[in-house]
């Protein structure tokens, strides 16, 4: 089954490339959409000489940018402007505000590694107005160290790639529980020292 899908890849190549690069930006917008598994499929492809991987890697990273971007922008310039109209107490909002100027940029940095939740990091970045210069610079870092780190799997993905897979699965799960364990606490801890002051 496998070799048939490989077959046929091998003699449409022309349409991968674009599927790569619209799913990585549409995974900005639909979090379920699986960019990393099809990533690492791409990878595994590179590995048996079917996709140019360098091209790839580009195309996927530039999609990916291209969508964490316009997302950011969305909270930045389409929601802020009305984030009182929800939060009528300016204190936290600005409190957050100072949050994310000072964290904000080691959040970005490792937004890739984190799966499940980049799209609301990188929406709450512009919300609460990280600034763009380093929202671009450390959402590059971050696509780059994580896109490299899949294709530089791509050799091995050949011989293994249902383990990858499996391996990529696990890692968001527990990646998404724990971040969403992190994040449950830390509104639980705020309220109640919001509460008590």
């Amino acid at each position: 089954m496998l070799d048939s899908i490989i077959d046929f890849l091998h003699h449409n190549v022309e349409y991968v490339y674009p599927v790569l690069f619209l799913g990585s930006f549409i995974e900005s917008f639909f979090p379920p959409y699986p960019s990393d598994g099809v990533f690492v499929f791409s990878a595994f492809l590179a590995g048996r000489g079917v996709l140019d991987g360098s091209k790839a890697f580009l195309l996927v990273s530039t999609g990916n940018f291209i969508g964490v971007m316009s997302i950011y922008l969305l909270g930045l310039k389409g929601i802020r402007p009305y984030l009182s109209r929800w939060i009528s107490n300016e204190e936290t909002i600005s409190r957050v505000d100072r949050w994310f100027g000072r964290y904000g940029d080691k959040v970005i940095l490792f937004n890739r590694f984190i799966p499940g939740i980049r799209a609301p990091l990188c929406f709450s970045a512009g919300l609460f107005r990280l600034s763009p210069r380093k929202m671009a610079f450390y959402s590059t870092l971050s696509i780059i160290g994580w896109n490299g780190l899949l294709l530089g799997m791509s050799s091995w993905a050949g011989r293994n790639f249902a383990n990858i897979e499996r391996f990529l699965l696990r890692y968001g799960v527990i990646a998404g529980s724990v971040t969403c364990v992190v994040v449950v606490w830390s509104l639980i801890w705020f309220w109640r020292r919001r509460k008590h002051s």
